[in-house]
């Protein structure tokens, strides 16, 4: 049909040669084995195949994507031992660059997030060093105002410390190890 055409871009009329200038490929852009088609997998068992990512690279090299579902037309097979099949196809090329590209910038991000928490973990350190010396030697020795102001400032390093420490946690998240409890 004209959509099967403009997805798989080529004529209508290549189509019906049956002359394939295509290659099917599985979610991870694998080649996919004839008999782990899903129009394939119905014709044989019967059962339904709903919502298969299928990747199509063209004789051009573009690579098209798309969702397949496929049904039998019978609850029996044909006398062929195969059911006929129905199949829709919706082209979710979009959909997935769309994806790919937000997939790239959480990785990004987290990547940044890592390098900048690590980065500022050490010129806080040395401020943060030099607040609690300024503490420790100077307390009680100035008037109360300047007290305050060290306690305002080593506090302010502390949140600080805390927040580069979260984000530093929050670029970790989701690598490495799974979660150690399950959640309702």
């Amino acid at each position: 049909n004209p959509a099967a055409s403009e997805i798989l871009g080529v004529s209508r009329e290549a189509l019906a040669t049956g002359v394939r200038t295509w290659e099917p490929l599985d979610a991870d852009g694998r080649p996919l084995d004839a008999t782990e088609r899903p129009v394939a997998v119905t014709a044989r068992t019967g059962e339904p195949c709903v919502g298969v990512d299928i990747g199509i690279r063209l004789a051009t090299g573009d690579m098209r994507w798309t969702t397949v579902s496929t049904r039998a037309l019978h609850a029996e097979p044909a006398a062929n031992g195969r059911h006929a099949v129905v199949a829709a196809f919706t082209d979710i090329t979009e959909r997935r660059e769309a994806q790919r590209a937000l997939e790239r910038t959480n990785a990004e991000l987290a990547q940044f997030a890592y390098v900048a928490s690590h980065d500022l973990r050490e010129p806080l350190r040395m401020v943060s060093s030099y607040l609690q010396l300024l503490r420790r030697r100077y307390h009680g020795h100035i008037d109360g105002d300047a007290d305050a102001f060290i306690d305002y400032a080593v506090g302010g390093a502390t949140r600080m410390r805390d927040l580069i420490d979260d984000l530093l946690r929050y670029s970790r998240v989701g690598r490495g190890a799974a979660p150690r409890d399950a959640v309702d």
